[in-house]
């Protein structure tokens, strides 16, 4: 398996060295130009490396950079501030740890360079609204967001909803289907529609999942942040597409991108799982910023999308021997909330999932 650490040459038990910042960039600037010589083999202009006092700026290998002018270099490895030691590409916007930045392109950072990054976070305290240097939100420019984001209250009156911790039939489906953190919905009486929602970790509203309960619609229609505004409350307001598309992944700003994050289909299965995001559909092909395995659902289309990912070198999860292990009936359809209330009605100890990821191409059979 493949590892961000690179202990080739050294000793079990000795000590790494503290660098300097001059001697980490100097480190780093040759596994740096490996992954540009890759990226851009017929272009020079691509492949050079600019060296500035608080940022390595590049030719963004995520995106290939500008298509008609090879002197564009958007990519960046931040050396101070904010997203100190945080790969930052202004073109498509993608962001990631270092670590991870330089895993998905095929070279290991070596104890020493581990270190100087662990040792060269910012601090949390640098934020503020309460923005750990764990999670994905400090990768993003949280102010901007906020500005577009929706204040919880404010959409809660503008659509005469209600909260769900107290009796109603939206607050007896969640406690059916396990869901007890009731910020993350509204209920509208009238309509008789839950909202599920995207949240900020200030708990401003990103993005909403809206589930019907007659049989007039889709069961499911998910709203990005610039539909909100168009369709809610006709402001005018043009969301950067950017934020737009990441109003659609539920969870995205509440996760720890220090770990790996499990990626669902649904948002229910998400907050039922530790450290998980939703794509609000199996067939998304999103670039994120943090190390990432999959759960989509145990149907057709779940199975064909965890194939496809099998084979771009995910970690996904085995649903076939998971069923077997847990004694789970068979069905054309599972998902992880559908496992937990099985289990509660059966009363079933049901086997952790985590040893059931896998990243070998041979466990196809068990998807």
């Amino acid at each position: 398996m493949n590892t961000i650490f690179d202990t080739s040459g050294s000793t079990a038990g000795l000590e790494t060295q503290n660098l300097s910042k001059d001697e980490f960039v100097a480190s780093i600037i040759p596994k740096l130009q490996a992954i540009l010589d890759r990226a851009f083999p017929n272009d020079p202009q691509k492949r050079k490396i600019r060296v500035y006092k608080d940022r390595i700026n590049f030719a963004a290998p995520c995106c290939g950079d500008s298509g008609h002018d090879n002197h564009k270099k958007r990519g960046n490895i931040v050396l101070e501030g904010r997203f100190k030691n945080v790969y930052k590409c202004f073109n498509c916007g993608t962001s990631m740890m270092l670590p991870t930045f330089f895993k998905r392109y095929g070279q290991n950072l070596s104890l020493d360079e581990i270190d100087y990054i662990t040792a060269n976070r910012p601090d949390s305290s640098s934020f503020g609204g309460g923005y750990g240097i764990d999670s994905v939100s400090y990768l993003y420019d949280m102010d901007e967001v906020n500005k577009y984001a929706i204040n919880r209250e404010t959409f809660k009156a503008r659509l005469g909803l209600v909260e769900c911790d107290t009796v109603s039939f939206g607050h007896n489906y969640l406690v059916n289907r396990m869901q007890y953190d009731f910020k993350k919905f509204l209920y509208s009486v009238q309509a008789n529609k839950l909202f599920i929602l995207n949240l900020t970790p200030e708990g401003n509203i990103l993005g909403i999942q809206v589930r019907r309960f007659d049989k007039s619609g889709p069961k499911y229609k998910t709203y990005g942040l610039q539909k909100i505004h168009e369709i809610i409350f006709r402001d005018g307001i043009v969301v950067p597409d950017d934020i737009n598309t990441m109003s659609m992944l539920f969870n995205i700003l509440l996760v720890d991108c220090t770990r790996v994050v499990t990626i669902t289909e649904g948002p229910m299965d998400a907050f039922l799982l530790k450290n998980s995001i939703a794509l609000c559909g199996a067939g998304k092909n999103i670039v994120l910023p943090f190390d990432q395995r999959y759960m989509f659902d145990s149907d057709k289309t779940g199975r064909q999308h965890t194939i496809e990912k099998l084979k771009d070198g995910y970690d996904v999860f085995l649903w076939d021997k998971y069923i077997k292990d847990a004694s789970l009936p068979n069905r054309k359809k599972w998902d992880f909330n559908d496992v937990l209330l099985y289990a509660r009605q059966f009363g079933l100890n049901l086997p952790s999932i985590e040893g059931y990821f896998s990243n070998d191409e041979l466990d196809t059979i068990f998807i």
